[in-house]
């Protein structure tokens, strides 16, 4: 089940389960006090949200975006614990779904992802994205990306 609710103890599960890849894109990106800006962000008006949970309604995944201050540029981000394995075939069909729904308006979508994080890795190249090492960053990351053509005045 995929739900756009905010609640803040599923939300904290997640955050508190994570998978040890994303724990440390976590950790790095955000800080150390990751859990409680990421549910201080979560909270922000402007972030669409996601979140998924199985058959007994736990929490596996959350993810969502948020439009950046360049018109068309948007930066999505997704964080699961280990029972994400569970269940690809679900979470990739609705990420296809959502991306589908970005991409109609926007032409640049973005993050960063920790180059050992294979299992998003995987992900992202079935949808499209490419990456690159930006040594401005962090050690270790790299920037994932999804362009597309402007057409005319766009």
């Amino acid at each position: 089940m995929i739900t756009s609710e905010k609640n803040e103890d599923e939300i904290l599960f997640i955050l508190q389960n994570l998978r040890a890849e994303d724990k440390i894109e976590a950790e790095t990106v955000i800080g150390k006090d990751y859990i409680e800006k990421t549910l201080k962000r979560i909270f922000e008006p402007d972030i669409v949200f996601f979140l998924a949970k199985d058959n007994n309604n736990i929490p596996y995944a959350m993810g969502g975006y948020q439009t950046t201050e360049e018109k068309g540029v948007v930066l999505i981000w997704l964080l699961s614990t280990n029972d994400i394995a569970h269940h690809r075939h679900f979470v990739l069909r609705k990420i296809r779904e959502e991306l589908k729904k970005i991409e109609q308006n926007n032409w640049f979508i973005f993050n960063y992802i920790f180059e050992k994080n294979y299992l998003a890795k995987i992900w992202l190249k079935k949808f499209g994205f490419s990456f690159i090492s930006d040594k401005s960053f962090s050690k270790g990351f790299e920037l994932f990306y999804k362009k597309r053509e402007l057409k005319g005045l766009e």
